[in-house]
């Protein structure tokens, strides 16, 4: 889940280890913008507690406020924290950025839309707001609008929990469902939020190399 992100006015200025990109506007003195963190090359959000809005106890709530919130999300629906800092006698926290469109953009193209691609997004919006229960934290607006679809294509980061091989291939126990599509090749210049063109295979099984018990011989 992420936010609508729109159209804003280009701007290039560096700030701490990030390169701004644009405007995202300006929320009770609050400042978002669309950066590059520089280290990674990847995309992310720049929210920035300007020091003038600081002194105001309103808007240093809000910064506080949301810099907790977003330190405690671990969910792969959900829009995670990346850092905070302070910079040049501005507060700041950095987001992921999730490249894609609105749902309430998706759906005015209802022709895009096959039902498992709807019962793909239906299902991670329930686990986000799952886990958001879990912590016992309430979305402010459960809208299209407030719900960023990913694009296909995008690179995306997932934490799984390993286990055996069988038939040659690593079994992942948790962290993805099986309908996505996983970076084989070329995985050391892949980054997250990257969009890629991928050539889609699918992996052979090799029974030759799959494991043999402790002890015995393969037939």
């Amino acid at each position: 889940m992420g936010s609508d992100l729109g159209s804003a006015p280009p701007v290039r200025r560096r700030f701490a280890g990030y390169e701004i990109l644009a405007e995202l506007g300006e929320h009770l003195g609050l400042k978002r913008y669309k950066a590059i963190q520089l280290a990674l090359r990847r995309p992310v959000v720049l929210n920035v507690l300007p020091a003038e809005s600081a002194k105001k106890s309103m808007c240093a709530a809000l910064f506080e406020r949301q810099m907790n919130v977003f330190s405690t999300l671990r969910h792969e629906n959900v829009v995670g924290a990346i850092e905070a800092g302070e910079f040049e006698g501005e507060r700041y926290f950095v987001v992921e950025h999730v490249e894609g469109s609105t749902l309430r953009e998706g759906l005015a193209n209802a022709e895009q839309w096959d039902v498992p691609r709807a019962l793909r997004v239906a299902r991670d919006i329930s686990r986000a707001l799952a886990h958001l229960e879990a912590l016992k934290l309430v979305h402010r607006e459960i809208s299209p609008r407030a719900i960023t679809v990913g694009e296909d294509g995008t690179v995306a980061r997932k934490a799984i929990v390993p286990g055996p091989l069988s038939n040659g291939l690593r079994v992942a126990r948790e962290g993805i469902t099986g309908d996505e599509w996983v970076i084989t090749k070329g995985l050391h210049r892949a980054r997250p939020g990257q969009k890629v063109s991928p050539k889609r295979e699918t992996l052979a099984v090799s029974e030759a190399s799959a494991d043999a018990a402790p002890g015995k011989k393969r037939e």
